[in-house]
């Protein structure tokens, strides 16, 4: 009887040392996914720890993954996955490399899933391919797959065809990387010497980690007009000087131009937004009909709409030469209505107050409110059900339909980094 047990421990110990072995092996191999030496901010993703996450929270925010929306058809599903944007690319664009194990079930998901029905191949054998919009772009041979993502039109080839070629790669012994393999954490970033973590709580992702703000310069001590906490729709507010986050010299918004050196005199380092709830508008909509000699007519008709209660205040040590400047480089009129032809959505008030200058969907004036201290330089919050039910941008619903509330601070102390909190909680079973 003793001998069985001897032989079942030492089984057992077998086997939990190779699950162990596996699970190490799946560790490294996925941190060794090609990342391009000029990573700038660089993600990592945890599958393994978000799947220890669902079995102790079935319904959790792994539901995704099970059905095949984090991992495409036809590639292994690693440890982890890499995310990472480029330094000379916009920071909204992402790359990332994953391994094949079914070409032909890998392009049946492109085609369906991502759009993509049109490939070229080079005389190396890679394939290139990318949706319509020009948004997502795809690489890959037979074993690997390259893709990126942007948040508007780019041409990434030359860098996916270094990923496939294994060229101009970032060492594997990176810093960088070194750090990011030994994070357990279920997402997690570096950026330059700043860096996170996320984690779930069943439906609740809960991010925090230091940010750069040498670009904004927050103030010693940040105000707002807005008190934190639940609210309204939407409530955001931010203490930074702009001029270094803005490279361009002037603005263009459908010929009319706006220099940088005029607005930064006028920004007073403090803006803020506010979304309560709904309210009426009156909008003109045009029709066309055939009058009795079969000529087509315009008719025109006031139809009620209902828009967000938008207020927007930007501080300002001169608010009426700021609003000066706005009309006579025709954003706004004489009577201070913003340009339709700028923003056709709603109808929007500008007018000034003290020390800032507000732009809202409401006619009414804007009281300036009480400018107190506050803990953080830069503060957003959004009720995401309260959006969704008062019907406020349809135009967002597949993004938001799985969301209930965003809250995000961010602190400055001294000389130290800044400091970001970021709380996402998302549907129960989403």
């Amino acid at each position: 009887m003793v001998k069985k047990l001897r032989i079942a421990a030492i089984f057992l110990l077998l086997l939990l040392g190779a699950i162990y072995g596996y699970w190490q092996l799946r560790k490294y191999q996925s941190l060794r996914q090609p990342v391009h030496k000029d990573a700038a901010l660089i993600f990592k993703i945890n599958l393994d720890a978000l799947l220890f996450s669902e079995l102790k929270h079935p319904g959790g925010p792994l539901n995704a993954y099970k059905n095949n929306k984090l991992i495409p058809e036809g590639v292994s599903a690693p440890s982890s996955i890499v995310l990472y944007s480029l330094k000379k690319e916009p920071l909204s664009s992402f790359f990332c490399v994953l391994k094949i194990n079914d070409s032909a079930a890998l392009k049946k998901y492109l085609k369906n899933s991502w759009k993509i029905n049109q490939f070229s191949t080079d005389k190396g054998g890679n394939s290139y391919g990318h949706s319509t919009d020009g948004r997502l772009n795809v690489a890959c041979n037979a074993n690997e797959l390259a893709f990126s993502y942007s948040l508007k039109k780019t041409q990434t080839k030359d860098v996916l065809t270094d990923l496939l070629n294994k060229n101009n790669l970032l060492d594997p012994q990176d810093p960088r990387l070194q750090l990011l393999k030994k994070e357990p954490a279920e997402f997690s970033y570096i950026f330059e010497n700043y860096k996170g973590t996320g984690e779930f709580h069943h439906n609740l992702l809960q991010l925090r980690g230091t940010i750069p703000t040498h670009d904004l310069n927050p103030p010693a001590q940040s105000v707002s007009a807005l008190a934190p906490g639940p609210g309204g729709v939407l409530k955001f507010w931010l203490n930074a000087n702009l001029e270094k986050t803005f490279s361009k010299t002037e603005f263009n918004l459908k010929g009319h131009v706006l220099e940088k050196a005029r607005l930064m005199k006028y920004y007073g380092g403090y803006i803020d937004a506010e979304i309560k709830n709904t309210l009426s508008q009156t909008d003109s909509v045009i029709t066309y009909v055939y009058n009795d000699d079969f000529e087509k007519t315009a008719q025109v008709q006031l139809k009620e709409v209902q828009v967000p209660r938008l207020q927007v205040k930007i501080g300002s040590p001169e608010p009426g030469a700021l609003f000066t400047y706005l009309r006579d480089h025709q954003f706004i009129s004489e009577k201070g209505v913003w340009n339709r032809d700028l923003f056709p959505l709603y109808r929007v008030y500008a007018s000034t107050g003290r020390n800032f200058l507000s732009l809202s969907t409401s006619s009414e004036k804007i009281g300036s409110g009480t400018m107190k201290p506050s803990p953080y330089f830069v503060y957003l919050d959004i009720d995401f059900n309260q959006m969704k039910k008062q019907k406020m941008f349809p135009f967002l619903g597949p993004y938001i339909e799985n969301l209930e509330h965003l809250q995000l601070k961010g602190t400055k102390t001294g000389n130290e980094p800044g400091k970001i909190e970021m709380e996402i909680l998302f549907n129960k079973g989403n």
